[in-house]
């Protein structure tokens, strides 16, 4: 179902729609943690930036988070 003019529209028709949950991506933070697995995805390929959509700051949030984590490969 699309709804609205535009994501703030189809956002709040979303929420309001009966028997809905409406989740947040920024207010979940068991979905930025998710989303800091993403960032093991490139680590073996020794990139020296990852260049990242910033939404609601759940994705942006979980690889900043991830990120530092994740092995890298030897310089070399």
């Amino acid at each position: 179902m699309q709804t609205g003019a535009d994501f703030d529209e189809a956002k709040d028709a979303a929420a309001t729609r009966p028997g809905s949950v409406l989740v947040e991506d920024g207010d979940e933070p068991l979905i930025a943690e998710g989303a800091g697995t993403i960032a093991a995805e490139p680590a073996p390929l020794g990139l020296d930036t990852l260049l990242v959509p910033v939404g609601n700051d759940g994705l942006i949030s979980g690889i900043g988070c991830g990120a530092p984590a994740c092995p890298r490969p030897p310089a070399g």
